[in-house]
């Protein structure tokens, strides 16, 4: 199991707090593949919210270091603003998605190594099934893209409701493709071989 040099990236351990081990996770799973191409819903947007999440960031330092590519989808242009200020310096690794996540999946036909889908906010109580069923249309659409060895990620699983990512999760345990390899905050799975 290679480790990917991780001083740049251990230095935010603090930060992302529950997501932290899911993130170096699947980043050394990334660093490990021979390209890296990612697909994200849900960019970051403000500045210094590690709560509400600063992939689109994270990302960015990877593929300057390791090289590759970002795709990232919003439908605020708001958001996608504060993604691009903040991500300026990374901006020749990331296209910039303003549209529903649904809708832009349906148009991407290349391989995907990455998927990370965070868009839409999910309640910690109460009813989740919105943002449960776009998550699992996400992960339908994006499923043609994956192949053995693609990792995905998901947001806002750990929460009483069954987070967003419920309905993804069971979808892909029932098909037999997946391993999930760790549940927290967030939910790693990887394409078997």
């Amino acid at each position: 199991f290679l480790k990917f040099r991780t001083s740049w990236f251990d230095m935010f351990r603090v930060n992302l707090g529950e997501r932290y081990l899911t993130f170096k996770a699947a980043l050394n799973l990334l660093y490990q593949r021979e390209t890296h191409n990612i697909v994200e819903t849900g960019c970051l947007r403000q500045v210094g919210d590690w709560g509400g999440g600063q992939s689109t960031f994270l990302f960015g330092q990877f593929l300057e270091r390791h090289g590759g590519s970002l795709v990232t989808i919003d439908i605020s242009e708001k958001n996608m603003a504060v993604a691009k200020e903040v991500t300026k310096p990374y901006n020749d690794y990331i296209t910039y998605v303003v549209e529903d996540s649904v809708s832009a999946l349906m148009k991407m036909h290349n391989k995907i190594d990455m998927a990370y889908l965070d868009s839409m906010d999910c309640p910690i109580e109460g009813d989740a099934t919105v943002p449960q069923e776009h998550n699992l249309n996400e992960f339908i659409t994006i499923e043609k893209c994956l192949y053995p060895g693609s990792i995905i990620l998901l947001d806002d699983n750990d929460f009483s409701n069954g987070g967003k990512t419920l309905k993804t999760c069971e979808y892909m345990w029932e098909s037999g493709k997946y391993v999930n390899v760790l549940n927290y905050q967030q939910s790693l799975w990887v394409v078997k071989g």
